[in-house]
């Protein structure tokens, strides 16, 4: 048991307030652990985010919209083509790629850190019977809190700039746009998501159901930041920017996002804690709810995303 705990401990120190709060159920300490985990990932941005300054700057000397020919969308299927472009327009910009996938790459270094043990040895870290199985069941949305730090769409539009108007005068509908920078983040967070998740359960007693919980849940947030995201960028966007890194960080659609994002999370971390003899039911109103809230984006953005769209740049 001490061996576990001191690994638990060296790995991942933040674990120490994590572990505090649910054997006392305080949420000032699990608060501790979501704002510390932030900072740490928003210093981390800064610090990659400077050194990559001066790639950053050659590359927007360069329009890459210049290097997509439409000639191209007659070869292929339109979507298909204006999917390879967003992607290829996503990993072009170094400040880009690690800003949104930094995330992903700490919620991979929390699974191999805790997931391969067995989850109800992490009771002898708080020595407190029952543990374990809080931790069970918070996992999805534990995983779910990195899920929503991920989000390219939120400044997906803006790092068009000035170049917005060759995307606009394309003959492909504005939803179709929308939807393909979408389908750029959930093609960035859903692999990692699926990855973390079958690590949690391997080897765990988790029954049909909530095996469905843990894979769905965390996926549901994704597209719900990334669905956020894109609208958010439509409402608040940033174009006129000299620096790529003032369209993807300093915007005020980051921060409202980000705001959302991590209400969200406690919202729910807090209604399992308080329903926590009613999880699964908890866990099922959850992704419920965000099925509803997804639903109606996807109607907002079928039925205002092309007047926003047109509206941008004027």
């Amino acid at each position: 048991g001490i061996k576990i705990i001191n690994r638990f401990y060296l790995i991942y120190p933040l674990i120490l307030f994590f572990t505090d709060g649910l054997s006392s159920l305080d949420m000032i300490s699990i608060l501790l652990f979501i704002f510390i985990s932030i900072a740490f990932f928003l210093f981390t941005t800064f610090i990659i985010g400077v050194n990559y300054k001066k790639i950053n700057s050659r590359i927007n000397k360069k329009s890459f919209i210049n290097n997509f020919k439409i000639g191209k969308l007659k070869e292929s299927n339109i979507v298909f083509a204006l999917y390879k472009k967003e992607i290829r327009r996503f990993f072009s910009s170094p400040f880009y790629v690690v800003n949104t996938l930094i995330p992903m790459v700490f919620l991979l270094l929390f699974t191999f850190a805790l997931g391969l043990y067995n989850i109800n040895e992490i009771t002898f870290i708080v020595d407190i019977e029952g543990v374990g199985n809080i931790i069970k069941e918070l996992l999805p949305i534990i995983i779910s809190f990195f899920v929503v730090l991920c989000c390219s769409t939120v400044s997906s539009i803006s790092v068009e700039g000035k170049s917005l108007w060759i995307l606009k005068s394309l003959p492909i509908k504005t939803k179709t746009i929308l939807f393909t920078k979408i389908a750029v983040n959930l093609t960035i967070t859903i692999p990692v998501i699926i990855v973390s998740c079958y690590i949690f359960l391997f080897g765990k007693k988790y029954d049909f159901l909530e095996k469905i919980i843990f894979y769905l849940t965390p996926i549901l947030f994704s597209v719900f930041i990334s669905f956020l995201g894109i609208i958010t960028n439509l409402k608040f966007p940033v174009l006129d920017w000299k620096n790529e890194e003032a369209a993807i960080k300093q915007s005020s659609g980051s921060t409202i996002l980000i705001i959302i994002g991590i209400g969200s999370i406690m919202l729910s971390i807090s209604l399992l804690i308080v329903l926590m003899k009613f999880v699964k039911i908890a866990l099922l109103g959850i992704n419920l709810i965000l099925i509803i809230i997804i639903c109606s984006f996807y109607i907002y953005l079928k039925r205002n995303g092309e007047k926003l769209f047109k509206e941008l740049d004027k």
